[in-house]
């Protein structure tokens, strides 16, 4: 089977691995795969970088390494978190590098060209299926008609001249805004804002992102399957923004199911996970305007036990307990 993947970010590649292992003849197109910046930070729990080095078999390099984070809500500190695992920031340069020597050595095609509608098209004449791994404003979902995402959100991220030690997250500080973050780095700390409309914040770079999954990502286009990955699919958690370790899985799973039971599968692996935890960030959203206080501080160990659960989802538990209180 034929297979061309639109985008060769850290997805892309790897379903062109997956699909190549499984002896399909996969082409990736992407603009440069010399790439000189990233666009998100790359945090990752450390079960999160073990599930990434099982799935494909090669080591994922790092930055840094932190076993605590602080979470604060409406200025109040939530939550103290310890991971002995820790949390590691992905060199992303070097892994999306790592990821194109293994995909070459298994015999994928990189094929450097600017991709545009008509390109993209013309691809349905010669490909099996195609895969959509182009981001949040896909021109692949464009192309061939997927539906639109409910809402997207704003990502800035910059450097400040601060010294932190351990990740910082604050939620309910900024109008508009679901959380900001500190995170430490080898060159300082960086600070991100994740909102719902654009905000302007000197120096920083912007991206968009899903506020969850598109209601279809899998389609028949003249008896030939294309397909959406990652972000242009809505896979980030609608919770914390991570889209690593889900799209990486989600990419593993179609090789593994094939397009035809991709959709279903993915919904049965995420579907309940993605839902409490787009309702957790809009309760979060709307909570300031609540007819009662939340007052809640936990100091607790947290150990990652599946690679997809993610530290705040559990953290934010006692503020759903406190609602559900305060509804009846």
């Amino acid at each position: 089977m034929r297979v061309a993947i639109v985008g060769g970010s850290v997805v892309g590649l790897s379903a062109s691995i997956f699909l190549s292992e499984q002896g399909h003849d996969v082409t990736v197109f992407e603009h440069t795969f010399e790439k000189q910046h990233t666009h998100c930070s790359g945090l990752v729990s450390g079960f999160g970088v073990e599930h990434i080095q099982r799935l494909l078999s090669l080591t994922v390099p790092t930055l840094k390494h932190v076993r605590r984070a602080n979470v604060f809500y409406k200025n109040k500190l939530l939550a103290q978190l310890y991971s002995e695992q820790g949390y590691y920031l992905i060199d992303r340069l070097k892994f999306e590098r790592a990821l194109i020597t293994k995909a070459e050595k298994t015999g994928v095609e990189l094929s450097e060209r600017f991709m545009t509608m008509q390109h993209i098209r013309n691809l349905i004449h010669d490909y099996d299926v195609i895969i959509g791994a182009d981001g949040p404003l896909s021109l692949t979902a464009k192309v061939f008609g997927f539906p639109r995402f409910r809402a997207l959100s704003h990502l800035y991220r910059t450097h400040v001249n601060e010294q932190k030690k351990e990740i910082e997250i604050r939620v309910g500080e900024r109008k508009g805004v679901f959380f900001t973050w500190y995170l430490p780095t080898p060159h300082g700390v960086e600070y991100g804002i994740w909102a719902k409309q654009r905000v302007y914040e000197r120096g920083s770079v912007g991206r968009v992102m899903a506020l969850g999954p598109r209601k279809q990502f899998v389609k028949r286009v003249n008896n030939k399957a294309v397909v959406l990955l990652g972000d242009a699919a809505g896979h980030a958690k609608p919770l914390t923004a991570g889209g690593i370790v889900t799209g990486i899985t989600s990419a593993q799973l179609l090789a593994e199911v094939g397009w035809q039971m991709f959709e279903q599968r993915w919904y049965e692996t995420f579907g309940t996970e993605f839902f409490v935890q787009g309702l957790v960030r809009e309760w979060l959203w709307l909570a300031k305007f609540l007819p009662f206080t939340v007052n809640v501080s936990v100091s607790a160990h947290f150990n990652p036990d599946k690679a997809y659960e993610s530290t705040i989802h559990h953290l934010f538990k006692p503020l759903i307990n406190t609602y559900m209180r305060g509804k009846r």
